[in-house]
């Protein structure tokens, strides 16, 4: 679609102890070159709007893959 791509794993890391951490401002970096670079902004401006509709936090969620799942979804869904 858009050339960007990324496997959600590359969001997260392990800390010491072995545990997966977030590591949310490398996806809300790569979400908004995504709305920069997108060929479809409608789509992404959608995909945010549901995004704030459904109050969805990483704070709540602290799983970077389903974060990033759930705003696949979105987006897949966005225009219906």
């Amino acid at each position: 679609p858009d050339g960007l791509d990324i496997d959600p794993t590359a969001f997260s890391a392990k800390n010491k102890d072995g545990k997966i951490v977030l590591r949310m401002p490398a996806l809300m970096g790569w979400w908004t070159l995504r709305c920069l670079a997108t060929q479809r902004p409608l789509q992404e401006k959608l995909t945010l709007f549901r995004h704030d509709h459904f109050a969805v936090s990483a704070s709540k969620v602290n799983q970077v893959p389903m974060m990033f799942q759930h705003n696949e979804t979105l987006r897949r869904h966005a225009n219906g």
